[in-house]
C-alpha cells in the first residue's frame, strides 16, 4: 500500500459511479447459486433414478444421513454459515466430492467468497480509495475482521474473477441452471480477489479537514453514508472512504 495525497480532481461522473459501487452494488450471492444448482440436480436425481443413486448416496454420506439428501444441511454447512461468518471448518471430503460431481465446488473452493470469510472473518464494511490519473482511478475493498486481524480484500466482479465465468465446466453449470439475462447480471456483481488484498494495522475515521489534506475531492465524496477513514498498513497511511455494506448484499 502506498500513502496518497491526491492533488488531482476526479470527475463528478466517476465519483457518482464510485459512490454507487460502495453504497448500492450487490455482491455475488453464493447461497443463491449453490441452492439453485443443488435444487436442479435433485430434480435430475428424481427423474433419472438409478443414474443418480451413487451421487444421492454420496450426498447422504456427506451429510451423515441414512435416508437421503437434505440440501438445506449442505447449503448451510458449506454456504450460508460461511457467508454469515459462523462456519469454522472446511468441507468434508465427501461434501467436496458431491459438489465436484455436480460441478459446484468452485462456489466454495479456495479463493471464493465463502472461503475468504472462513479464513479471515466476515466483511464489516466497504472501503474505496481514489487514484486519479492511473489506469484504474479507484479501487474497492471489503474490510474483513477475524482472529487473524483486519484485512482489506480487493473487490472486482464475478465476470472477471469468479471461476464460474472463467472455467468452461463451471460456466456450463451456470448456463444449465440460470437464464442468460440472470447470468449477465451476476457477472457484474462484486467478487473478491486475493490479488491486492493486504493486512491493516488500524482504521480510524477522520474529520473532513484531515480528509481534504489527503484528497481535495473529499467534499464531493463524503456524506451521511460515506465517511473518510485513514488506513494504517506497513507503516504508511492512506485515505479511504468507508460505507456500510448494503442490506441487500452479503458483503
Amino acid at each position: 500500500m502506498e500513502s496518497n495525497t491526491n492533488s488531482l480532481k476526479v470527475s463528478p461522473m466517476l465519483i457518482e459511479k464510485a459512490k454507487w459501487l460502495i453504497n448500492d452494488a450487490k455482491a455475488f450471492n453464493s447461497v443463491e447459486v449453490i441452492k439453485r444448482i443443488q435444487e436442479q440436480e435433485m430434480q435430475k436425481i428424481k427423474q433419472e433414478g438409478n443414474t443418480w443413486k451413487v451421487i444421492g448416496g454420496l450426498a447422504g454420506l456427506a451429510l451423515g444421513l441414512s435416508d437421503g439428501f437434505d440440501f438445506q444441511d449442505l447449503l448451510f454447512g458449506l454456504g450460508g454459515q460461511a457467508v454469515a461468518g459462523t462456519a469454522h471448518t472446511l468441507a468434508s471430503e465427501e461434501q467436496v466430492k458431491f459438489l465436484q460431481q455436480i460441478n459446484a465446488y468452485w462456489i466454495v473452493e479456495g479463493g471464493s467468497p465463502v472461503d475468504i470469510v472462513r479464513r479471515i472473518g466476515p466483511a464489516k464494511s466497504r472501503l474505496l480509495t481514489f487514484t486519479p490519473g492511473s489506469e484504474k482511478p479507484f479501487s474497492l475493498y471489503n474490510h474483513h475482521r477475524g482472529n487473524r486481524g483486519d484485512y482489506l480484500v480487493k473487490l472486482s466482479t464475478s465476470g472477471q474473477k469468479c471461476k464460474g465465468w472463467n472455467d468452461p465446466t463451471a460456466f456450463a453449470t451456470l448456463t444449465n441452471n440460470f437464464p442468460e439475462d440472470r447470468i449477465k447480471i451476476m457477472s457484474q456483481e462484486l467478487y473478491p480477489t486475493m490479488n491486492g488484498t493486504f493486512k491493516v494495522d488500524g482504521i480510524r475515521q477522520v474529520q473532513i479537514d484531515e480528509a481534504l489534506s489527503h484528497d481535495q475531492n473529499a467534499l464531493l465524496i463524503v456524506d451521511n453514508a460515506v465517511k473518510p477513514v485513514v488506513v494504517d498498513a506497513n507503516g504508511e497511511k492512506q485515505l479511504f472512504y468507508r460505507a456500510d455494506i448494503p442490506i441487500h448484499s452479503d458483503f
